[in-house]
């Protein structure tokens, strides 16, 4: 497992000397470089999200709080596919806070946490923010499950014109506890209708497709 340690010298990019602390499930590859994630396949991020939607970036703000750079970023709700964490039924918004950004100050970059730009459609697998958990701003805000793995970018294809949802870790490494292997991860390419669907089945229970 990475500790601590390992993960500030290989997995951040700092140009700035706030301290930062950060909780994430990764693994250390033996002789690979970058971040490593410990696999989710669409029905284990559905269990794990309390809320899935089809959103579009709005704006990006940073904030310093307690040493920490946060990024937090406003998205228009498209749809919501899923929901048990929202104080509205039907959030015309969304806030969701990341760890790391961009200011004045310098920049804090972090391996697997995604970056949104304004005007981009995402579906994104989300839960409450707990980080910092005693910081009032931080209520109503959420985070993305699993960083990378919980966000899928909304792209047209350009000859069938279908829309096609990318996960974000179709260019990093995934680990599978099972085999104890690090492959290649990622969705590199599912119809947003299809991953819709794998999302609703999987919040009624049903079994997993492979992913």
């Amino acid at each position: 497992m990475l500790k601590p340690g390992s993960f500030f010298q290989s997995n951040f990019q700092l140009k700035t000397r706030a301290p930062i602390f950060i909780l994430l499930l990764l693994v250390a590859a033996p002789g690979a470089r970058g971040t490593t994630l410990v696999h989710m396949d669409v029905v284990d991020l559905t269990h794990s999200a309390q809320v899935v939607a089809r959103a579009r970036c709005r704006a990006n703000t940073t904030r310093w709080e307690d040493g920490h750079l946060w990024t937090l970023t406003t998205f228009d709700v498209l749809e919501l596919w899923k929901s048990t964490a929202l104080r509205t039924a039907a959030p015309r918004t969304i806030t969701v806070r990341l760890v790391g950004g961009r200011d004045r100050r310098g920049t804090v970059l972090v391996d697997g946490v995604p970056q949104f730009h304004p005007g981009e459609e995402v579906v994104l697998f989300l839960e409450p923010s707990a980080a910092p958990s005693a910081t009032p701003s931080a209520m109503g805000e959420l985070t993305v499950t699993s960083w990378a793995q919980g966000t899928f970018r909304v792209r047209r294809d350009r000859h069938t014109h279908e829309e096609i949802a990318v996960q974000d870790t179709s260019g990093l490494r995934v680990f599978e506890p099972a085999t104890r292997a690090v492959r290649a991860g990622g969705l590199r390419r599912i119809p947003v209708a299809e991953l819709h669907q794998r999302v609703l089945r999987a919040s009624a229970g049903a079994g997993r497709n492979p992913s």
